[in-house]
């Protein structure tokens, strides 16, 4: 326990990368394992995650950035974006994944498959994005986690164009917005603000017991 809130105590959003030192692959393996098992709103996974490794193309997001330097500093980078109008077709394939993995029948699942398709057919548009791209924050979350536990440094970012940075990485064309970008690698051993304090309200004043 003590390990683990003091890993959480060494992250921070880091602001300069180390741009020579790389992640090995497993260590890329464990992160995209744990975006795959975040979990989501009737554990639809309305999203999808783009590890952007060409360099042309993290320097396009860069420009859509503002020309923030982690996004290609860092050792990768992975585009978190939502799907942004769900069809029935996305009910059909999870419904058909839940009977693959699970051995269930057609009739087992009824109630659920009405659920979901009264949870994304039919709604409004703006209600429906707002909804999926709430979810993209829960695998963040579990993204920085991950990624603290394994001392590899984060930076969570939204402070980019995301219609553009959306059509850079052709999300836009798959049906996808992006909505946080989160480089990852190795802190600069010169970034001031690896040292700083971390600043935090105390429990008493954001947990309340009632």
């Amino acid at each position: 326990m003590e390990e683990y809130l003091n890993n959480l105590t060494w992250r921070y959003a880091t602001k300069k990368f180390d741009a020579q030192q790389k992640l090995s692959s497993t260590e890329t393996d464990m992160l995209e394992e744990a975006l795959r098992l975040s979990p989501s709103s009737f554990g639809f996974q309305l999203w999808k995650f783009y590890r952007v490794d060409d360099p042309a193309i993290r320097t396009a997001v860069k420009d859509a950035g503002y020309g923030q330097t982690q996004l290609t500093d860092a050792s990768h980078l992975y585009a978190l974006a939502s799907k942004f109008a769900p069809t029935e077709q996305d009910v059909v394939d999870f419904i058909e994944s839940i009977k693959t993995a699970r051995g269930v029948t057609d009739e087992s699942l009824a109630g659920y498959k009405k659920a979901l398709e009264s949870a994304v057919i039919g709604k409004p548009a703006g209600d429906i994005a707002a909804w999926t791209a709430k979810q993209v924050y829960i695998a963040l979350g579990f993204l920085l986690d991950a990624a603290a536990q394994h001392k590899i440094d984060a930076c969570p970012m939204e402070g980019f164009d995301s219609v553009k940075v959306s059509e850079i990485i052709g999300a836009t064309k798959e049906g996808y917005t992006v909505q946080v970008l989160c480089p990852v690698g190795y802190r600069a051993t010169d970034d001031k603000y690896a040292a700083e304090k971390k600043v935090r309200y105390p429990k008493e004043r954001i947990i309340k017991i009632i």
